[in-house]
């Protein structure tokens, strides 16, 4: 969703993939609670803040153009199987 032409919404999650830990919240996504409590107001703020939302949507864009096309996945994987599977002492 990040290499969209649109901000991404992202919910708090237990579940993650192994880039979250790069990402900051209001800089590559709008951070939504899992209750989905603040939707509402985090959806109001987008509306009135257009110029930060766009901001906003263009760094997560640029992140997943750098970081996550084909190649970079393939290599992270490669590099996970990699440790995976040495040998262990």
């Amino acid at each position: 969703m990040l290499g969209g032409d649109a901000v991404v919404f992202k919910t708090d999650s237990e579940y993650y993939e192994h880039f979250y830990g790069e990402l900051k919240p209001w800089v590559h996504y709008i951070p939504i609670k899992s209750s989905l409590e603040d939707l509402v107001d985090k959806l109001d703020w987008a509306k009135a803040n257009d110029e930060k939302v766009k901001i906003i949507s263009q760094n997560g864009r640029r992140y997943a153009q750098e970081n996550l096309m084909p190649l970079d996945i393939f290599c992270y994987y490669a590099v996970l199987l990699q440790v995976l599977l040495q040998p262990t002492s």
